[in-house]
């Protein structure tokens, strides 16, 4: 309604696109300025990023996918090699690939907050998904998509399978599962972290929400699955064909489970030694666990399979670890994992620049408050029982994911792959948060497009 004047469906759909469209310029816009201000740009910063780059220069070469040395890899998940080689094709190499690859991930960049923006409308009005879109132009975002890693389109994707989540718990339209499956196949070309999300959407709609029946829940399991297997199924096979072995995703989960180990208190060396408890020779258990990789003098036999063995050794090591902190040492081990590296990334910002306007202190500071005014989101939620399945989801999820970050490599760039549940909460807190101002201090009932009724949450 406009000048109390009722705007018509079509009007109202009319002038969401044209909001959408204004907010997408203005994401895009200022990343796209960054980029050409800065030519050079900090995508090549890092050991990844080089390895990114020279991987996907290798693979418009050879068609063959290798990362972080000369071997055949499955390191990694493959679609961020795949695109730098496909605009390697176009760009050839050198500055003009590093700026279309800046600007590709802009595009990337660009697209994340509007479907932030879209999960919040459909609860809020549409200030309240202005406002927690629009942390999307801080210097914080800008940088995150100016680096060449798989943070840039896996937080789309991410972003894009939460909408779709959210939306297919407020609708029934039969094609929000199939877009679902897509976003969730789209990250989990870039990073596996994502392939967990499908059973957050279950748990969602079929015990939070409670908006489906099990059967109908079940089939779109199914629909997830046979979106999935379109990547995973030929990818099992290419792995099993080079490294004869089973690996749908990557070899490379044990990596950062083992750095996580030195994270925190640490895990204690040196106490462990102390109690009689040899520490692990990995080379010497992969190669009895593995004896058909090697030869009679402990050579590989294949030496394409050197940095996959190299990382079977690392996942023993983890796996020596994990289970030798927690035997012996277990009270120091539960302090780590659940309280000293979980509060460490609560509020630790991805932000590797600290500019003068906007010093890392105030993002730390940003964030700490948005922490605040998500548990007053959810006691607003309670108090005025409007959104509280939604905000008990975002909640689990988002805590759940966090102990699942920490029981790896906990830093800042993981932390943040989270984070928009905060913001989403965050938003429909803005808009719970008036309402409670207007029932104390207005006298009016609730006045957003959402808050009239909710079926879910009666008051």
């Amino acid at each position: 309604m406009r000048n109390g004047i009722q705007t018509s469906p079509t009007e109202a759909k009319l002038r969401e696109r044209r909001t959408l469209f204004l907010l997408w310029l203005l994401m895009l816009g200022v990343r796209v300025a960054c980029a050409l201000l800065d030519s050079q740009g900090l995508m090549m910063e890092g050991g990844d990023s080089v390895n990114y780059y020279q991987s996907g220069l290798l693979f418009a070469r050879t068609g063959q996918l290798r990362f972080g040395g000369r071997e055949l890899s499955a390191l990694v998940m493959p679609g961020t090699t795949v695109l730098v080689g496909v605009l390697s094709r176009f760009f050839s190499d050198g500055q003009p690939l590093q700026m279309a690859i800046r600007l590709t991930w802009a595009l990337f960049g660009s697209f994340t907050p509007l479907f932030i923006y879209k999960s919040v409308r459909l609860f809020t009005p549409r200030w309240c998904a202005l406002l927690t879109a629009l942390i999307y132009v801080h210097p914080l975002f800008i940088l995150i998509d100016s680096y060449m890693l798989t943070e840039g389109p896996n937080y789309m994707f991410s972003a894009m399978s939460l909408y779709y989540t959210l939306k297919m718990g407020e609708e029934d339209d039969p094609r929000d599962i199939w877009k679902y499956s897509f976003s969730v196949l789209g990250g989990l070309l870039f990073r596996t972290f994502i392939i967990s999300a499908p059973l957050f959407t279950l748990a969602y709609l079929g015990i939070i929400k409670r908006r489906y029946s099990l059967r109908a829940v079940v089939q779109k399991a199914g629909v997830i699955c046979l979106v999935l297997a379109l990547f995973i199924l030929p990818w099992t096979a290419r792995n099993y064909r080079i490294f004869h072995a089973f690996i749908p995703l990557t070899y490379g989960a044990g990596n950062p489970i083992m750095e996580g180990t030195d994270q925190g208190d640490g895990y204690p060396a040196a106490e462990i030694f102390a109690l009689g408890v040899e520490n692990i020779d990995e080379k010497q258990v992969i190669r009895e666990k593995y004896s058909e990789l090697f030869d009679e003098n402990g050579d590989l036999l294949d030496p394409e399979l050197a940095q996959y063995v190299f990382y079977l050794g690392v996942s023993e090591t983890a796996r020596f670890r994990i289970n030798t902190w927690l035997k012996y040492k277990t009270g120091n081990f539960l302090k780590t994992y659940l309280w000293v590296k979980p509060r460490a990334i609560l509020n630790w910002p991805w932000y590797w620049e600290n500019y003068t306007l906007f010093p890392y202190a105030g993002v730390v500071m940003i964030r700490r408050l948005n922490c605040l005014f998500c548990l007053l989101t959810a006691a607003l939620a309670l108090l005025l029982k409007r959104h509280r399945r939604v905000i008990l989801f975002l909640g689990l999820a988002y805590l759940i994911n966090l102990y699942v970050i920490s029981f790896g490599f906990a830093i800042d760039r993981y932390a943040q792959a989270i984070m928009p549940y905060r913001y989403i909460a965050a938003g429909i807190g803005m808009d719970l948060a008036a309402e409670a101002f207007r029932r104390k201090w207005g006298g009016l009932r609730p006045a957003s497009a959402a808050a009239a009724t909710d079926p879910d949450d009666p008051e």
